[in-house]
This record gives structure tokens, C-alpha cells and sequence, in this order.
């Protein structure tokens, strides 16, 4: 498990903690609030266009075009624990020059091993 997985994780109880004094004095009673509440979520609908999926950049790209200034990706994935065999090459390079790859959600093992741990 990576160092940023468990920091992620470490935080995430400490928030829990932080926050379960408030839910002593004000029990969670409302199920229309979000306030008090720890919201985590996964997304498995990434492919490439090399994945065997035949579905291009599906989700990561904008309106069927993946290339600079037309992708859909907030935050870059950290793939350093992902095999050779799992990586995508993309069109993008990183700061250091180096190509950016990017993993498919049609690489269901490797998504079970890492999140599994």
C-alpha cells in the first residue's frame, strides 16, 4: 500500500474523529444533510484506447477528443504501483518531459489488487 494511500486513509478517520464530538451533540437525524457526514466514491468507467475495450479515451477524454485542452481529468492519476502491463501511454507528457500514462477501468484485477490492497 502506497504512503499516499495511507495518509488518505489516516485522514480520513482523523476527520471522522474531528467530526464524531459534533455528531454526540447534534445526532445525525436529517437525511437531507451532507453536514457530519464522510462522503467517499470510486468511478470504474475509464478506458483507453490500447485497453482491448475498444471504447478510445471513454470518459477521459471531451466530446470524442483527447489531446491538450479537451480531456476530462481534475486530478492525475498516480500510477508508480501499476504494472508495465496496466499502463496506458497517453499523448501527454509530464513536467520532467517523461510520458504521462493512465490506467482502464477494463483492467479489473489490477483495480481489485491495488484498492484491495
Amino acid at each position: 500500500m502506497s504512503i499516499t494511500f495511507r495518509i488518505l486513509i489516516f485522514l480520513t478517520f482523523l476527520s471522522a474523529e474531528i467530526n464524531s464530538q459534533s455528531l454526540i451533540d447534534n445526532p445525525i437525524g436529517e437525511s437531507n444533510s451532507i453536514e457530519g457526514k464522510i462522503l467517499a466514491g470510486y468511478q470504474g468507467w475509464f478506458n483507453t484506447k490500447k485497453d482491448g475495450a475498444d471504447l478510445g479515451w471513454k470518459h477521459y477524454n471531451n466530446k470524442g477528443v483527447f489531446k491538450q485542452g479537451s480531456v476530462n481529468i481534475d486530478f492525475w492519476p498516480d500510477m508508480t504501483e501499476y504494472s508495465k502491463d496496466h499502463k496506458y501511454k497517453t499523448p501527454f507528457k509530464h513536467s520532467d518531459n517523461k510520458t504521462a500514462y493512465l490506467f482502464s477501468s477494463a483492467d479489473y484485477k489490477q483495480y481489485h489488487f491495488i484498492l484491495n490492497g
